[in-house]
């Protein structure tokens, strides 16, 4: 299984009403369409309303996959059309405080030059639903050497400049503000740093 790319969608538990729906119309309507389930543990064939079904009963119930139980009762994950990427996979995970949506791409194919389609998807979720942040996070190839790709991008509240690493641009919107790595940082690296981990 190779590294991942992950930006992280965080809502606060009360705003789950019908959520699975409004994060998949987000997504789609930013390019990034349903292309088909992952098929672990359900289906193949199932479409797009029946996992929404699906997935947001399970919300509702404020279900959790416990460590004994078998993955076909888990939320469904849906791979996304109109990307760039070999897999662009989304799902959710729900916490005991939030719910998170999880877009992951390949690591390795990843880079702030060709996520234009997630980050309007991003747009579109920051200003439109109501997230509690956006972040992207890296995490390490299995060799243990190849460091996590750079944090794209992370949509906050808040940040005051000792939180903002130099390496990221700042852009105030209406809400809150977007943290963007700038160009220069792809230079030279491969697009690879430590990831940000911006919080309000």
């Amino acid at each position: 299984m190779p590294a991942y790319t992950t930006v992280a969608f965080q809502f606060p538990k009360t705003s789950r009403a019908g959520l699975v729906r409004k994060v998949y119309d987000a997504f789609a309507s930013a390019g990034l369409a349903f292309s088909h389930v992952h098929s672990w543990g359900c289906d193949a064939n199932l479409n797009l309303d029946e996992i929404v079904d699906w997935n947001q009963t399970k919300l509702d119930q404020d279900f959790k996959l416990g460590f004994d139980e078998d993955v076909s009762n888990d939320y469904r994950q849906i791979l996304l059309a109109g990307n760039p990427f070999s897999e662009c996979r989304l799902y959710i995970l729900n916490g005991d405080d939030s719910v998170a949506f999880h877009c992951i791409v390949p690591e390795s194919e990843i880079s702030d030059l060709n996520c234009h389609s997630i980050q309007n998807a991003a747009d579109k979720i920051w200003d439109s639903l109501p997230v509690d942040t956006i972040d992207s996070i890296g995490e390490w190839a299995d060799d243990d050497v190849t460091p996590p790709a750079a944090s794209l991008f992370a949509y906050v509240d808040s940040v005051t400049p000792a939180m903002q690493p130099q390496r990221f641009d700042r852009e105030d919107l209406a809400r809150g503000c977007r943290l963007k790595r700038k160009q220069e940082a792809e230079q030279g690296g491969g697009g690879n740093s430590a990831a940000l981990r911006a919080s309000p």
